[in-house]
């Protein structure tokens, strides 16, 4: 539906009973292609609220459900008071303070487990037992994993709100030029948080991570000035700022204790004269006290090799180095996080090993993003096959005759179709085999 230029649409929530708009639930996009409300008035008034405004006005239970809000070059506060299928209201806000350059719209979306629920009627895969597990009706939002941002966690929707938000500046035929910076409120509905979700066991904190689809991550982007209130029947995040190229169209409310404070880029290990050379870099940080790095032999039982000082809160590349005297034999270190607050996380854990075997030895194995890649340090001229193989022995990747000079070399392996998991490098000749372990995100 659609209303003219400078029209306004007014909700009365002053009765006894709030009125509400539907959109068709049924998530399936053949019954349900997509409907949109158009909003064709760029003042914040174009959606009149009066009255108590509490039980939500627009339950748009589908993704493809959405709010087209022609806001063009305007300013102001704009909000869409949505609600869910329990009469629970929990407002979306966004404030823009600087009237963005030329033509363009907004458009909204949000939906929660409900529609993909068994007993919905629509044949939805979704047991109302599982309705805390996001994967299962995430693609819809246009995401594709609830993975941890850097320790590759298959699963987070424990961490995260029963429900997607969609806030895009880039739909096809609507864009801006560039992605207005703006300043968000959401609300959840305490009771949208469904059983075998952690939130629901006594998190009180919660603030707004948004999907990287360009880099396939969640949490590449911290928004630390945002602030969180917890309540009944809704707990609400605000003051989060975005815009520009950090501006992505998937938003959901994850816990603040489990996405990590600090954004590690790289963690490796280096063999130095029979020591082991740990470095590991930073992009942001937030409240950060230190590292501490461990040591395992077996991945079960770790000691403290030593501790580093963090940066606190930096939104620039910090660098950082732990010697290991006692390097030799292969060994897992691993990255031990602490906050200001007391707060803890592990990083995945790398392997090093510093023996030689006829001058040559593997000196650590890592996954950059892009490539898989294997260093190798040598004292002498030597040729290797050089292959990736999957823990079943299928090989991944495969280069012949890989001539390693006196040095540090380094091979690598494009990820592309490689799937999440270990992977072993093998450096084979007639002479002898090196193998190293790999994870790959």
């Amino acid at each position: 539906m659609a209303w003219g230029q400078a029209a306004r649409l007014v909700i009365n929530n002053a009765g006894a009973t709030d009125p509400y708009l539907v959109w068709d639930p049924d998530p399936r996009a053949a019954q349900n292609p997509g409907t949109y409300l158009v909003i064709d008035n760029g003042n914040a008034n174009a959606i009149t609220y009066l009255g108590a405004n509490t039980t939500g006005n627009f339950r748009t239970e589908a993704a493809q459900n959405k709010i087209r809000w022609n806001i063009g070059a305007t300013a102001g506060v704009y909000e869409i008071n949505y609600g869910n299928q329990a009469n629970v209201g929990f407002p979306l806000t966004v404030t823009i303070g600087t009237a963005p350059a030329g033509p363009g719209s907004f458009v909204f979306s949000t939906y929660s487990y409900y529609p993909y629920l068994n007993t919905s009627g629509f044949g939805g895969a979704v047991a109302a037992a599982n309705a805390w597990d996001n994967t299962l009706y995430m693609a819809d939002a246009g995401v594709t994993h609830m993975n941890d941002y850097n320790t590759g966690l298959p699963n987070n929707s424990p961490e995260a709100v029963d429900r997607f938000w969609i806030i895009d500046t880039q739909e096809a035929g609507y864009a801006y030029a560039t992605s207005p910076t703006v300043t968000l409120g959401f609300e959840h509905a305490n009771n949208d948080i469904q059983a075998g979700n952690t939130i629901i066991a006594g998190t009180t904190q919660l603030f707004a991570q948004r999907f990287n689809d360009a880099l396939n991550k969640w949490g590449d982007v911290l928004f630390p000035g945002s602030t969180y209130a917890g309540g009944a029947p809704t707990s609400s995040v605000t003051t989060v700022t975005v815009g520009g190229a950090d501006f992505f169209r998937a938003w959901t409310l994850t816990n603040r204790s489990q996405p990590l404070p600090v954004e590690l880029t790289s963690f490796k290990g280096l063999c130095d004269n029979g020591s082991v050379k740990l470095e590991w870099t930073t992009a942001t940080e937030s409240g950060s006290d230190y590292f501490t790095v461990e040591k395992s032999t077996d991945m079960a039982n770790w000691t403290v090799v030593g501790q580093v000082i963090a940066a606190g809160t930096s939104s620039t590349q910090q660098n950082y180095t732990l010697v290991d005297e006692q390097g030799g034999e292969l060994s897992y270190y691993r990255l031990l996080q602490t906050d200001l607050d007391g707060e803890t996380r592990y990083y995945d854990a790398i392997s090093v090993g510093c023996e030689s075997a006829n001058g040559t030895q593997i000196v650590s194995a890592w996954d950059d993003g892009t490539n898989v890649n294997v260093l190798v340090s040598s004292t002498i001229d030597v040729i290797h096959d050089v292959s990736l193989v999957d823990l079943q022995g299928r090989t991944m990747g495969y280069k012949a005759q890989q001539n390693f000079q006196n040095g540090m070399t380094t091979v690598s392996f494009p990820k592309t179709d490689i799937a999440t998991g270990i992977y072993v490098f093998q450096l084979r000749n007639s002479d002898q085999l090196l193998q190293r372990r790999v994870m790959i995100y």
